[in-house]
């Protein structure tokens, strides 16, 4: 059960300015099945098929009448009263083996089919506020391919060095309704479908751990990117895509006699520009910035 009341003094979608709203509420009770298959091919080699029900909620923010600034997309932001919540069917496909203890290669297929997906959208054709909306149903579908390996095989000196990953390649469609073309003041930008918001089409995570228990020893990096991926549907211009923006992190833990640990990080050493792009072929800028770096250290006492 999820109830707002809201006032604004500004239109918002669907609320009427300088009123108090306070819409049906939310209320739905979901049974979500699960089931999974697991073929034990060799001791060290298996088999996964899933499939399972879930549902995405919408957050109070998302539904609250009034206009609020996100710190995260630098917009100003609306709620809609009116969102529904998502369901999602899920279907998977997973080949594992293990070769030895802390050593995997995995295959897995995936497909999702939403009805009713959460997306944002700007408010008018002018691109200042963004509001939420459903579109009526979306397909998500890919692979999957993880690996982690220790590097004693290159040499025995560095056998408490592991190196991991993993790398999906994932097609996501939803198609363009005609309500759409019809609120949109270039529909010839539009084609029949296009990518479901927030979905990259690649994601790309690498990771390289050196764990020594005899030393107290733990250093990790890990690096991430993705592809561009759909942010904000337009209503007078190309959709807004955030383009790929690698991080690098870097992670450092010591243990001190039996009950210190000191703890050393450095987030995001790349510090990349982030671009958000007319286009996902970049035909011009909506904005760019970097986040900057971070370091952090502590000390932990367990007793």
């Amino acid at each position: 059960d999820i109830q707002t009341t809201s006032f604004s003094t500004v239109p918002s979608e669907g609320v009427l300015p300088g009123t108090t709203n306070t819409p049906p509420a939310l209320e739905r009770s979901d049974v979500l099945p699960a089931i999974g298959l697991v073929w034990n091919v060799a001791s060290n080699m298996s088999v996964r098929l899933n499939y399972g029900r879930t549902v995405a909620r919408p957050s109070f923010r998302e539904l609250a009448g009034v206009r609020t600034y996100d710190p995260v997309l630098d917009e100003y932001i609306v709620g809609n009263p009116r969102l529904r919540m998502t369901d999602v069917e899920n279907y998977d496909l997973r080949w594992e083996w293990f070769p030895r203890p802390g050593e995997l290669y995995s295959v897995g297929l995936f497909y999702k089919t939403l009805e009713n997906v959460i997306e944002k959208e700007f408010v008018s054709s002018r691109g200042d506020i963004i509001t939420f909306v459903n579109r009526p149903e979306a397909e998500v579908y890919g692979v999957e391919f993880e690996a982690r390996r220790s590097l004693d095989f290159i040499s025995h000196w560095l056998r408490e060095w592991t190196l991991g990953g993993n790398v999906s390649l994932i097609e996501s469609e939803q198609s363009v309704s005609e309500l759409q073309k019809a609120n949109h003041t270039r529909p010839d930008l539009l084609g029949e479908s296009r990518p479901m918001a927030d979905q990259s089409p690649y994601i790309v995570n690498l990771d390289l751990t050196y764990d020594n228990p005899k030393w107290g020893t733990t250093f990790s990096a890990s690096y991430n990117i993705f592809g561009p991926r759909l942010i904000i549907a337009n209503l007078a211009a190309p959709d807004v895509y955030e383009q790929p923006a690698p991080q690098l992190d870097v992670v450092l833990v010591q243990r001190i006699g039996r009950n210190l640990r000191l703890k050393l990080g450095a987030r995001n050493l790349l510090d990349p520009e982030v671009e958000r792009t007319y286009g996902e072929d970049k035909q011009a800028i909506y904005s760019s910035y970097t986040r900057g770096r971070s370091y952090g250290l502590s000390l932990t006492y367990d007793f």
